[in-house]
């Protein structure tokens, strides 16, 4: 089996086993040419299919394991499928957890409305990765990424969010905003919209106005 088989192979069973209910969350245009050990696939699958997914995952000869660090607020460890023979990594969360700031070894889960909403309004498209978020959660979902789990706005996130910008909802967006960053989201909602996203991180850690 080569690795796009393999890939296809698995996106199939988690439509199958989930009904549709997941969603690739990120970096989904790497897929699957550019997939592997280090581009890892991040998927978000509910909780109630991780079970069933383990299982039917493992007859495709995949190791797998979940992470062993702290959770807080009704965060789960993320599951990881690695087959490195054909170097494929499915990293897959079961909500919208980010680290804390406080202490990177800890997950936190914000609120779940914005795992309810990045499934519910998730776009269906014509490829192997089968879902991806509509703009407006994908762009919250980024500047979190880039805010809480990477401390910095990495290039290639810098060109997805100046990208999706144009596309958004502003609305929608600031009320998502609003459960993440409190009275610090007019900040974060104003550098976006301004497409100065490049120091999302410091611009936040030195808000002041609590």
């Amino acid at each position: 089996m080569t690795k796009e088989a393999l890939i296809a192979k698995t996106f199939d069973s988690i439509e199958e086993i989930t009904n549709g209910r997941f969603v690739t969350l990120r970096n989904y245009d790497l897929i699957p040419k550019e997939s592997s050990m280090e581009n890892d696939i991040d998927l978000l699958i509910p909780l109630i299919f991780i079970q069933d997914l383990t299982k039917k995952l493992s007859e495709f000869k995949y190791d797998i394991y979940q992470d062993n660090g702290p959770c807080m607020y009704g965060a789960q460890p993320h599951i990881h499928f690695k087959h490195n023979q054909l170097d494929v990594h499915f990293d897959v969360t079961t909500g919208l957890y980010y680290r804390s700031i406080a202490n990177r070894n800890i997950f936190i889960n914000i609120d779940n409305k914005l795992t309810d909403k990045i499934l519910n309004n998730k776009k269906p498209i014509n490829t192997v990765f089968k879902y991806i978020p509509n703009p407006n959660d994908e762009i919250v979902h980024l500047v979190c990424h880039c805010i809480f789990d990477k401390n910095k706005t990495t290039e290639r996130y810098e060109k997805k969010i100046l990208e999706l910008v144009d596309n958004i909802n502003p609305t929608q967006v600031k009320q998502l905003l609003n459960l993440v960053f409190y009275k610090a989201s007019d900040m974060i909602f104003n550098k976006i919209l301004d497409k100065d996203v490049k120091n999302l991180f410091e611009s936040y850690i030195t808000f002041k106005d609590y």
